[in-house]
Formats: C-alpha cells, sequence, structure tokens
C-alpha cells in the first residue's frame, strides 16, 4: 500500500516510530528538504515549488501527492 510507503519514508526522515506518525508531527525546514527528495525518489514525481511549501503537515503531504497522480 502505497500509504505505507509515505508513512515509512517520514519515520525514517524524521527518526521517529511509525505508531507516532500523525497529521500533528512537525519537522524543521532541513528535515522538510529531506522528506520533499525522498518522497520524489520514492513516488517518481518532481514537485513545484509551491506545491513543496505547503506540504507541512501528513495530510498535506497526501493532498499533494494525490494532486499529481500518486495513489496514497
Amino acid at each position: 500500500m502505497k500509504m505505507d510507503r509515505v508513512y515509512y519514508i517520514i519515520s525514517e526522515i524524521l527518526g521517529i516510530p511509525l505508531d507516532e506518525i500523525n497529521n500533528g508531527i512537525e519537522w524543521d525546514s532541513l528535515t522538510h528538504l529531506h522528506l520533499i527528495l525522498a518522497l520524489e525518489a520514492e513516488f517518481g514525481v518532481s514537485l513545484p515549488p509551491e506545491d513543496i511549501m505547503t506540504m507541512l503537515s501528513v495530510q498535506q503531504i497526501q493532498i499533494i501527492l494525490r494532486k499529481h497522480g500518486v495513489e496514497v
């Protein structure tokens, strides 16, 4: 399931257990960059800056990935 892949990437980049991932977690700007690069590589998408800037929550990540044709 692709959503599991999103959660796994978030878990790896943030260094937190999978069961602690929720829409309320936060990350800093450097972590944001690593997260975006990992998501782009995993799902084979190139995200424009305007979308990257809005991907500040797990929910927004899902919305933007769907917008670019990734089924999550």
